[in-house]
């Protein structure tokens, strides 16, 4: 297998992996700041934008795609983190 390594900082922890293409991959998996998420290519069709904020922390975050070996040199994957700040409401 390969692994795709990436670190990113989250001023809050709400953040989305977007994922532009994902042709002739069958399957991967994604892991963030260590812990193995439920997401993968099972639930991703075409373009994807998935919700990681319950695996995401405050600051600096990794996050990893854990690909088959021999999927390597083919087709790509191609995906990047979006970062957001938490809401806020007023109160009045």
């Amino acid at each position: 297998k390969n692994v795709m390594s990436q670190s990113f900082y989250a001023p809050e922890n709400h953040a989305y992996i977007v994922i532009n293409d994902i042709s002739g991959l069958s399957e991967f998996t994604i892991v963030v700041n260590g812990v193995e998420t439920d997401l993968g290519v099972g639930r991703i069709l075409k373009k994807s934008r998935l919700d990681i904020s319950k695996y995401v922390k405050k600051g600096v975050n990794t996050i990893e795609f854990i690909i088959p070996a021999d999927y390597y040199g083919q087709n790509s994957l191609s995906a990047y983190i979006e970062v957001e700040r938490a809401k806020q409401y007023d109160e009045r």
